[in-house]
C-alpha cells in the first residue's frame, strides 16, 4: 500500500499493491470554501498573483498509468474506519508538518499506518524536520531520533537519513523561497511467533 498525500490541508490516499486488497470507498468532505481538491485538482495562486490549474491526484495517476491498480479513498486517515488491509508497504510523504494534523498527536499517525503492515512488510516515512525556533515546539516537525522510540516490539529499523538545510523555490502553499530540512526512516515489520500460526 502507497499511501499518496498531495500537498494540501485535506487528507486524501490511494493504496496500490497486488497484495493489498482493495479498501471500500469512502465519502469525500472538504471545506465549503475550497478551490481545489487533493482528489479533483483545480484552481491555485501562484506568485506574482497570478492563478494555474492543478491536477489532482486521480488525473495525475491517469498520466502515470498505474490507475488499474488503485483505488483511491477520500477520508480522514485517523478518525475514518480502520481499512482491514495488511499490506506488503505502507509510505508516507512529508505531510505530518501540516497546521491540519497538529491537533492529534504525532503517535496516531505513526500507529495507523503500522497497523496497515502485514509482518515481513515495509513502512517507510519522508518528513519535515525542525528548521525554525518554532518548528522545535511542534512534535510533527520530527527526527529519526524521535521516531525510533515507535518502532519497538516487532519493528527493526532498517535506514535512517536526514538533509542539510536547503532552500526551496515557491509553490502552492508556500509563495516564497523557504529553507526546509528532511529525514527519512525506512523500517520492517517482524515476524513474531504468532504470525506463523
Amino acid at each position: 500500500m502507497s499511501p499518496l498525500t498531495p500537498p494540501s490541508p485535506w487528507s486524501a490516499r490511494a493504496t496500490a499493491s497486488s497484495s493489498c486488497p482493495s479498501p471500500p470507498p469512502a465519502t469525500a468532505s472538504s471545506p465549503s470554501n475550497a478551490t481545489r481538491s487533493p482528489s479533483t485538482g483545480g484552481d491555485v495562486h501562484l506568485p506574482g498573483d497570478s492563478q494555474a490549474h492543478t491536477l489532482g491526484l486521480i488525473d495525475r495517476l491517469k498520466l502515470e498509468e498505474p490507475n488499474e491498480h488503485v483505488q483511491v479513498v477520500e477520508d480522514d486517515f485517523l478518525d475514518g474506519e480502520p481499512l482491514g488491509l495488511q499490506c506488503d508497504a505502507v509510505w508516507k510523504s512529508c505531510s505530518w508538518h501540516y497546521s491540519a494534523n497538529h491537533h492529534r498527536p504525532l503517535g496516531e499517525f505513526v500507529d495507523r499506518m503500522q497497523r496497515l503492515v502485514r509482518p515481513g512488510g515495509i513502512f517507510g516515512a519522508e518528513f519535515m524536520m525542525p528548521v525554525e525556533r518554532r518548528h522545535h515546539m511542534i512534535e510533527h516537525y520530527t527526527s529519526p531520533e524521535r521516531l525510533h522510540p515507535h518502532f519497538i516490539g516487532d519493528w527493526e529499523v532498517l535506514l535512517t537519513l536526514r538533509t542539510t538545510e536547503f532552500t526551496e523555490r515557491p509553490h502552492v502553499g508556500q509563495l516564497h523561497d523557504h529553507t526546509h530540512r528532511m529525514g527519512l526512516l525506512l523500517a520492517a515489520r517482524t515476524f513474531t511467533l504468532t504470525d506463523h500460526f
